[in-house]
């Protein structure tokens, strides 16, 4: 029996290329802990959205805690969002991330994370240990507040 090792020129396969580009004037910031985190989430929930439907973000940190990278994951409705765990997963391994913050804004002003919530936490939780990612924290935000399952006792 003969196997055939040559690769037909005319068949072609895909190929995947992972890009991550950092902007040259980005200055870094640090994350000591959940305010800091609140305060990149807050440039993103701007008074004009955070009340108007729900949307869902990811802070992705670097071994030393310094922000690579801010992208949203979600947006919904005013009642519900979806998060996308597979760009989520995607942007954490291009960016070589240590460890993610999830953040998301009840429109309601509602500070009690749902069933949904932790149900959806304790999933990605264990996909990123999977991946030797941690997920440092999930926090809800409202136009005044916010609540974070770290500083709760829920991861």
């Amino acid at each position: 029996m003969q196997v055939k090792n040559e690769l037909n020129l005319n068949e072609k396969v895909s190929e995947v290329e992972l890009v991550y580009k950092r902007s040259l004037c980005a200055q870094k910031r640090k994350i000591g802990g959940v305010g800091d985190a609140i305060e990149i989430f807050r440039e993103v929930f701007t008074d004009e959205k955070i009340e108007t439907r729900e949307y869902g973000y990811a802070v992705f940190l670097n071994q030393s805690n310094e922000v690579l990278a801010l992208t949203k994951i979600g947006e919904g409705t005013l009642s519900s969002t979806q998060f996308c765990t597979r760009t989520l997963l995607v942007a954490a391994l291009k960016l070589h991330a240590a460890a993610i913050i999830l953040a998301h804004n009840h429109p309601s002003g509602n500070l009690k994370f749902s069933p949904q919530d932790i149900k959806l936490t304790e999933r990605i939780t264990e996909l990123c240990k999977t991946l030797g990612i941690s997920l440092v924290d999930h926090v809800v935000l409202t136009r005044n507040w916010y609540v974070s399952m770290l500083e709760e006792g829920l991861l």
